[in-house]
């Protein structure tokens, strides 16, 4: 995530809503990198094929900071109360191994979990929160576009550092490659409000 970005908001929201009623503070582009997504797990590959209870990428977890303003429910910090949301607008899976590309895939779910729930099924505690599907985004290559839904990332984030676990579920084939790695980069909006008594 664009730490200084984020970081000169909520300075911004504090002196703003000292010196009113209310402050808010919005920045639609934040973007969030994690580099080889695949990582070294034993995920298909060699055109396998895939299902909804494919790993197509595992786990992994991500962590917004630990501001306070990043609560969807009213959180106060001192004198203000806080109330925000971070929204997935899209998210870019880039292929980074030679001769191998997305052409397979059919679908894909981006899902968020909660707790120790591994997403295996969509259930109360794991969400879809993107996707990607041939007949509606066209053929991936290189590239995989995955539209969110507009899910609230906040609504799933533990701790203090606000960590929130997605992993991806897919239908088709897998890359041809035996062994392959991407890269993923979350597109965010983020909205803060503070409100002063």
């Amino acid at each position: 995530m664009n730490r200084s970005t984020t970081g000169r908001a909520i300075i911004s929201l504090a002196l703003t809503a000292l010196a009113g009623c209310y402050a808010q503070v919005e920045d639609p582009d934040v973007s969030y990198s994690q580099t080889r997504v695949r990582g070294s797990s034993n995920c298909p590959g060699g055109n396998a094929p895939l299902t909804l209870v494919s790993n197509f990428i595992p786990s992994f977890t991500i962590a917004l900071g630990d501001s306070g303003v990043l609560t969807s429910s009213q959180s106060s910090q001192g004198p203000i109360t806080f109330n925000g949301s971070v929204i997935l607008s899209q998210a870019t899976v880039t292929m980074t191994t030679a001769n191998a590309d997305f052409s397979g895939i059919r679908t894909v779910d981006l899902r968020a979990a909660i707790g120790t729930d591994n997403c295996a099924q969509l259930s109360a505690t794991c969400k879809s929160i993107a996707s990607y599907d041939f007949a509606r985004d066209g053929a991936a290559t290189q590239k995989l576009i995955l539209k969110g839904v507009g899910a609230n990332l906040l609504d799933f984030a533990t701790g203090p550092n606000h960590e929130i676990k997605l992993s991806a579920r897919a239908t088709g084939n897998a890359p041809a490659a035996a062994t392959w790695n991407a890269d993923a980069e979350l597109h965010l909006a983020i909205k803060a409000r503070g409100t002063f008594p």
